[in-house]
């Protein structure tokens, strides 16, 4: 089974196949409505209130466009995506005019743009490739296993 998204950087299909394709033994969080497995709590979470809970009792509204969320959180990164200028985030890049709304974001477009692959802090154990996502040089693991990364999904540049 795969799924019919695509995406623009391979770190995104790799964060998604981490969280939504893991196989069941590395599921730890199970939804007792239909039985979908998660390996972490919060995804869960939002499971259930996408799938399991009325739209009219997201109590979590955005004022600009009237979508309702199931928390504040999901509220929020609504809004910092569709209602927030690039321009009004609050971490500048030192050394471009990129903005991002999360230090994590800013550290890991200052590694992937501005450092060499060298300086990545994750490396592959068979092969030393270099990674700034944990995740994805964990995906990038699995090849050397007999398994594969990203073959069966798609992804644009």
């Amino acid at each position: 089974m795969h799924s019919n998204i695509r995406f623009y950087r391979r770190g995104d299909l790799s964060h998604h196949r981490t969280l939504q394709h893991l196989p069941l033994q590395e599921r730890r969080h199970w939804c007792v409505e239909c039985g979908q497995g998660f390996c972490r709590g919060a995804l869960l979470a939002v499971h259930i209130a996408k799938q399991h809970e009325s739209h009219n009792e997201w109590r979590h509204e955005c004022e600009q466009c009237r979508e309702r969320y199931p928390t504040l959180d999901n509220l929020r990164a609504h809004q910092r995506l569709h209602h927030i200028p690039e321009s009004q985030y609050p971490l500048c890049c030192p050394e471009c005019p990129r903005r991002f709304f999360q230090s994590r974001l800013l550290q890991e477009h200052f590694l992937e743009s501005h450092i060499s692959p060298k300086g990545w802090p994750y490396a592959c154990t068979s092969c030393g490739k270099r990674y700034v996502r944990r995740y994805a040089c964990v995906q990038h693991e699995r090849t050397h296993q007999g398994g594969s990364a990203v073959s069966q999904f798609s992804w644009t540049t």
